[in-house]
Order: structure tokens, then C-alpha cells, then sequence
């Protein structure tokens, strides 16, 4: 093996590796390259490296994570897991690993080394995003629609689902109907009535969208709550009027308008720009700043 890939192998090497350790292996040990290699294979060994090298370009452009950005990504991440996968349940969650023979510590120790790089690389791909006055208008457009227009809403929900009883149960789906419209006039009722939104929101029912936060939309979009919600937006003209109870397949919703604003694009130029580079980058932004990683430092040279 190249004097150069041990000796890279060697720097890149953390002093104190959470993987390594977690498999009771000292990476900043001189068999460290020999162990790699055999253990994992050549192109593990250059994925390993890569890695590694993502992070430093990371570093150098200022846009590397903190330790506690990391662990709070990874946080995030196994909560999501938990909950999507396993209903919330932590013992489901290590049963699984367990079963499929993996140490549920080890396995949590290498899935944080892993994520530091996945983070750099994102936030590499962001820093060289290139940000065109094509895709500024193109967002301008969805955000604001054709009339250029601010609307932000707050919303209530009354789900035809609540409290149906038993488990097994078949609910009177006619009379669930009638419950929730009820609920639905008295949340109406109480909102013009200038009672807050988070004291409502106690009596309503959570709302599954990545747009509404707290009961609140703060920028109402296309579809947000279907074409029902839509229709029944369009008719309220002032703010702080209320619409009736306004039926969807699961339940009633309550809307109540704030503001309703023209924005035109250059006012809103500097938001959109910081929306755009906020985004998630694509596939193709990713690969094209993996690829500038490895050109940056020479990848393919070092490991001839």
C-alpha cells in the first residue's frame, strides 16, 4: 500500500473516534490503515476518507456544525425514528436493533460519527448553491401566488374522530359529525369573540401539516388545507373576520384572517433569498459538492 494513503489514512484518523471506540479499537493507533483495510475493504476506506476530507472543506468555508448542532440532529433524528417507526415506543426501537444483531450503543455512537459529514455536506452544498433571479421569482410566485399576496391565518380543527369510545368500537359516524359540528360553532363563536387561540386550541384537535405551527399559518399556500379551506378563505375580507365551520372529510375547520397583504418582489428580494439558501438541497447539489471535495484536495491522486 502507498506511503500516502497510510500517512493520510493516519491524519485524518480522530484522536478519539466514537465508532472506534464503540468496536474497542484506538483509530489514533499506528495499525490503524492496516486495521481499516482489512476490516472494511479499499473503497470503504476511500468513502472513509472522503468523509473525513468533507468535514475539513466544511471547517475551512466556516459552515462546519457545532458539536451540540450534531447531537442535536441526531437527537432529532432517533425521536423521529421512534415515533414514526416504533409509535413512540424506545424499548420497540432497541428491540429492533437487538434482533437484528446490533448493539443499540454502538449503533447510536456510529450513526453521530456518521452525521457530522452528512450536515458538512448539506451545508457546503448550500454555500455554493447558485441562487438565479429565475429561481427567486419562481419562489416569489409559490409563496405569494399570481396577486403577490401576504396571508397569514390562524386555524382550528374539530375532528370527527374525537373521543369515539372503545377501542373495537365502530363509531356512529353520523352522530361523530354532529358532535364535531357543534364544537366547531362554539370554537367559531369564541374566536369572534376575541377569545385567544391557544385557549381554543385545547378544546380543537392537532393539525397534521407542515404548514400550520400553534394553530397559525403564517404564510397560507396552495392546498395548505385543501380546496374547501381555500374557498372559504377567499370570502373573508377583513381582518380578524371569522368563517363558519367549514366541513372536510375528517372533521370542520375554523379559520380566522389577520392579514392579507400586495408584497411585491423586491420588498420581499431579501427574505427569499434567505428561504432559498434555507432550503434542503437537491440530490444533484449534494453530489456536485462531493465532487468538489474530492477535486479540491486531489482524492483521486492520493489514492494511485
Amino acid at each position: 500500500m502507498n506511503t500516502w494513503l497510510f500517512a493520510t489514512l493516519l491524519c485524518l484518523a480522530p484522536a478519539d473516534d466514537l465508532v472506534g471506540r464503540a468496536q474497542g479499537v484506538d483509530f489514533g493507533s499506528e495499525e490503524f490503515s492496516a486495521w481499516l483495510l482489512d476490516r472494511v475493504g479499499f473503497s470503504a476506506v476511500e468513502e472513509y476518507m472522503l468523509e473525513s476530507l468533507i468535514v475539513r472543506a466544511a471547517e475551512e468555508q466556516g459552515v462546519r456544525p457545532s458539536p451540540e448542532e450534531v447531537s442535536a440532529a441526531f437527537k432529532a433524528e432517533r425521536a423521529k425514528v421512534i415515533k414514526d417507526t416504533f409509535r413512540g415506543s424506545e424499548e420497540a426501537y432497541r428491540n429492533d436493533l437487538i434482533n437484528r444483531g446490533m448493539d443499540p450503543e454502538a449503533h447510536d455512537l456510529r450513526r453521530r460519527s456518521e452525521l457530522e459529514p452528512e450536515l458538512c455536506l448539506h451545508r457546503l452544498a448550500r454555500a455554493g448553491r447558485v441562487i438565479t433571479e429565475k429561481l427567486l421569482r419562481d419562489r416569489y410566485k409559490v409563496l405569494y401566488g399570481d396577486l403577490g399576496e401576504h396571508t397569514s391565518v390562524d386555524v382550528l380543527f374539530y375532528s370527527l374522530y374525537h373521543g369515539i369510545g372503545p377501542a373495537g368500537q365502530r363509531p356512529d359516524l353520523v352522530l361523530q359529525a354532529v358532535k364535531a359540528k357543534a364544537r366547531a360553532d362554539k370554537g367559531a363563536t369564541d374566536l369572534r369573540a376575541g377569545r385567544a387561540v391557544s385557549l381554543l386550541a385545547a378544546d380543537s384537535d392537532p393539525i397534521v401539516s407542515n404548514f400550520v405551527q400553534a394553530n397559525h399559518v403564517v404564510q397560507w399556500r396552495k392546498n395548505v388545507l385543501g380546496e374547501e379551506a381555500e374557498l372559504a378563505l377567499s370570502s373573508l375580507d377583513d381582518a380578524g373576520e371569522v368563517s363558519p365551520p367549514i366541513r372536510v372529510w375528517d372533521g370542520y375547520y375554523v379559520l380566522r384572517l389577520n392579514e392579507r397583504e400586495l408584497v411585491s418582489f423586491e420588498d420581499a428580494r431579501e427574505f427569499l433569498l434567505g428561504v432559498v439558501h434555507q432550503d434542503t438541497p437537491t440530490a444533484e447539489e449534494v453530489g456536485a459538492a462531493r465532487t468538489a471535495v474530492k477535486d479540491q484536495y486531489q482524492l483521486e491522486i492520493l489514492l494511485r
